[in-house]
C-alpha cells in the first residue's frame, strides 16, 4: 500500500510540474478560489484489472500551494522531502491562467522554458476554507498523454477507473 501510495503522490506531483497542449479562453473567476492553498491530503479510488484500491494520504512531506489571482492568473509552488532520502529537498514553481465553467476548474500551466501549455480539467469544489479538486481518468489521460512513453501509456490502460481528489485549505 506504501508503494501505491507514493505512485498516486507521483502521479500528482507529475500533473503539477509537467506542461505542454493548447490555451483555453479565461473566464472571470468565483470569488471562492481567489487566494493562497496549501494541498493537505490526497485520497484516491482506482480500479485495475478489476479490483479497487483505495487510499488517503497525507501530504506533510509536501509544500504545495497555489495562489490564485482574481485575473484569473495562478501560481503554483512546490517542494517536498525525498521519501527514500528525507534529508533532499526537492522543490519546482508553475504558473499559468485558469478558469471556471460550472463544476470544473480548468488549469492551463505553461512552460517557461519552452512556452508550451497543457490545459488539465479538474472537477472542483469550494467554501472560504477548504478547497478540492478531483481528476478523473479521462482528464488525467488527456493531461499527460504527450508526456508518458508508450510503457506507462499501456499501464494506464490497465486501469478501468481513477478519481484522485486533492484536498486545500485556505492560508
Amino acid at each position: 500500500m506504501k508503494t501505491y501510495s507514493q505512485l498516486l503522490i507521483l502521479c500528482f506531483i507529475i500533473l503539477f510540474v509537467s506542461a505542454c497542449s493548447k490555451d483555453n479562453e479565461v473566464t472571470p473567476a468565483n470569488n471562492l478560489i481567489v487566494g493562497k492553498w496549501l494541498a493537505t491530503d490526497l485520497k484516491s479510488k482506482i480500479v485495475i484489472y478489476g479490483t479497487t484500491q483505495t487510499s488517503d494520504t497525507t501530504l506533510q512531506n509536501y509544500n504545495i500551494i497555489y495562489d490564485f489571482k482574481a485575473d484569473n492568473t495562478f501560481s503554483g509552488s512546490a517542494s517536498f522531502l525525498s521519501l527514500e532520502e528525507p534529508t533532499t529537498n526537492s522543490s519546482s514553481t508553475i504558473s499559468g491562467t485558469y478558469s471556471i465553467s460550472g463544476s470544473n476548474l480548468i488549469l492551463v500551466f505553461t512552460d517557461p522554458n519552452t512556452k508550451k501549455s497543457r490545459t488539465e480539467t479538474y472537477l472542483y469544489a469550494a467554501t472560504s476554507s477548504v478547497l478540492t479538486w478531483t481528476i478523473t481518468l479521462e482528464n488525467f489521460k488527456k493531461a499527460l498523454a504527450d508526456q508518458l512513453d508508450s510503457d506507462t501509456l499501456a499501464l494506464l490502460d490497465t486501469i478501468t477507473s481513477l478519481d484522485l481528489t486533492i484536498s486545500f485549505k485556505k492560508l
